[in-house]
């Protein structure tokens, strides 16, 4: 499609445009936004678009009706292409902050080839530490972190983090609930909710943080939580990690730096998971559908067991439990 080129100054915002359509008028040529933007360039463009859809009027006449990509370049020769790039969950109120407190944003393709000099990096999940810009920055002296690792060095209660191929988004709601009807202020967060990081200061030592922790986001992980699970490790995500090898090495950082008071809950029933009890340093529990176990929870006979030492306690039938596949 036509290019529209236009200069930018360091330093100038752009977020989210989910549509470009240029056509002719009168006037010349009418670009068309659709999606939320806010923009700020100088000379032959410049707007401060907002939500719904906004459009710009001016300069020669192209041929109506096509699609346009638009390259910013600032006046060191970089460039931002802004077509094609999403970022979710921006809204008016996340960028006024950012330009109250001058942040420097780089969006595109290129975008990490600016990262350079910083002594803290906090990466989003779906940004793996393999990534050559990362690395770089590592070996430089960087220290490469994510929101969720601080969350966990620094919160002041005991921390529950769930992961698994399967089941673990409703292992970790069915936790929270379960803990709150049992009294408890529960934070639930994680892959799901909100930044519990944000809350840190009204977290107080008596609550309980339950966290739904995927392989992006504990790849490189130097902390476990207090009390780990994994439901299940089979085959996901391949797409994304290098080999399954790197995807079951993820998993395993949940408990992995766990101290010799922490808990590993796992599944019998899975090879893998079953392997993990050979190097954890804390307490394990094992929970089956389909074993006798000496120690754990078991199924047997349509009742949910807790087995100790052979001695076989019954919690509650598969009949009182509401839940499809139970």
């Amino acid at each position: 499609g036509l290019t529209i080129k236009v200069n930018a100054e360091v330093g100038d915002l752009i977020y989210e445009i989910t549509k470009l359509n240029i056509s002719d008028t009168e006037n010349g040529v009418k670009i068309t936004f659709e999606g939320w933007a806010f923009i700020h360039l100088t000379n032959n463009f410049r707007g401060d678009f907002r939500a719904g859809k906004s459009n710009y009027q001016g300069g020669p006449t192209y041929e109506g009706g096509q699609e346009v990509m638009i390259v910013a370049e600032d006046q060191n020769g970089n460039k931002t292409y802004l077509k094609n790039i999403l970022y979710d969950g921006y809204n008016g109120e996340n960028a006024e902050k950012l330009k109250k407190y001058n942040f420097k944003c780089y969006f595109g393709k290129r975008n990490l080839d600016n990262l350079y000099g910083f002594y803290l990096i906090f990466r989003s999940p779906s940004c793996l530490p393999t990534k050559p810009e990362l690395e770089k920055e590592a070996q430089r002296g960087a220290i490469i972190t994510t929101e969720i690792e601080q969350l966990i060095k620094m919160a002041p209660c005991k921390v529950i983090g769930i992961t698994g191929s399967d089941g673990k988004t409703t292992t970790t709601t069915l936790t929270a609930r379960i803990l709150e009807d049992a009294g408890y202020k529960v934070y639930l967060g994680g892959n799901i909710g909100i930044p519990l990081f944000t809350k840190l200061n009204e977290i107080k030592p008596e609550d309980l943080i339950v966290l739904e922790l995927s392989s992006f986001q504990l790849m490189g992980m130097k902390v476990s939580p207090d009390i780990s699970a994994i439901t299940n490790i089979t085959p996901n995500h391949l797409n994304v990690h290098k080999d399954y090898q790197e995807y079951i090495n993820a998993k395993k950082n949940i408990y992995r730096n766990q101290k010799d008071t922490g808990i590993l809950v796992i599944n019998a029933d899975n090879d893998l998971t079953r392997e993990c009890q050979n190097d954890a340093k804390g307490d394990v529990i094992l929970f089956s559908s389909k074993q006798k176990l000496d120690y754990g929870f078991i199924v047997e006979n349509g009742i949910v067991k807790e087995c100790n030492d052979g001695i076989r306690k019954h919690i509650v039938s598969q009949d009182e439990i509401k839940l499809k596949g139970i």
